[in-house]
């Protein structure tokens, strides 16, 4: 009797039927299709997140900007993916041409005027109507600050800035620093943002220049051809 007992206990210690062998892996493989779909949905809230924190940010300036007569910019760092928001009591006029297009390009031209006009100052010439009107732009020359209200943002979990357009600038801007300026009477230079989440999925951001109102878009959604020529006449800003 007792050997009749054994029996179906040394059965269940055979191994696994071909048959369940295919149904353990076709559930692995389920459970790993689930993860992916879940990292990937994670991925894709990340960037949505950060992309529509961006946007509140661009929103939230313009707002600022007209309530309080500031003028006022963006601070896009496009090499570590992070963004502040600057301000000036001071009057800022975009050129209509050799406009700056980047913050090395507008530190190089105060470095050269600022050592102008301490040449011109050792060499007894301080009266001199050039270094005057070194100094008096100088004087006018707009100077933005760090806004406290809005503290510097780096782009988490692996989203970033990839590039974007800015009406008046030639092309893509890529690299560097770049600044999207707002005036008090109520305009923002029109622009095109493309986020990233680095792998291969982003979503465009479209400025609206008379209301600051900030569109997303799924997808990378280039701008048209027309970009910014009805706000090419109202370069000097306002």
């Amino acid at each position: 009797m007792a050997r009749r007992s054994d029996r179906p206990r040394r059965a269940a210690l055979h191994g696994l039927t071909l048959l369940e062998v295919l149904v353990v892996l076709g559930i692995l493989v389920m459970l790993m299709g689930v993860g992916v779909a879940g990292i990937d949905r994670l991925g894709g809230v990340r960037l949505r997140n950060e992309t529509n924190r961006l946007a509140a940010v661009i929103k939230y300036t313009f707002n600022r900007c007209t309530a309080l007569g500031l003028h006022m910019r963006l601070s896009i760092d496009l090499e570590t993916d992070a963004y502040h928001v600057e301000a000036s009591e001071t009057p800022f006029y975009l050129r209509k041409a050799g406009r700056f297009e980047s913050a090395d390009e507008l530190e190089e031209e105060d470095r050269k005027a600022e050592a102008q006009e301490q040449a011109a100052q050792a060499d007894g010439d301080s009266d001199d109507p050039k270094v005057i009107s070194l100094r008096k732009a100088a004087q006018r020359r707009a100077k933005f600050v760090t806004d406290d209200l809005v503290p510097t943002v780096k782009m988490e979990g692996g989203t970033g800035i990839d590039s974007l357009y800015i009406a008046g600038r030639e092309g893509a801007l890529t690299s560097g620093t770049v600044y999207l300026h707002f005036f008090p009477s109520g305009w923002v230079e029109p622009a095109v943002l493309f986020t990233t989440d680095g792998e291969g999925s982003f979503q465009t951001l479209v400025v609206h220049p008379l209301t600051g109102k900030v569109s997303r878009k799924v997808g990378k959604v280039e701008p048209d051809r027309g970009f910014g020529e009805p706000e090419r006449q109202e370069d000097e800003g306002r």
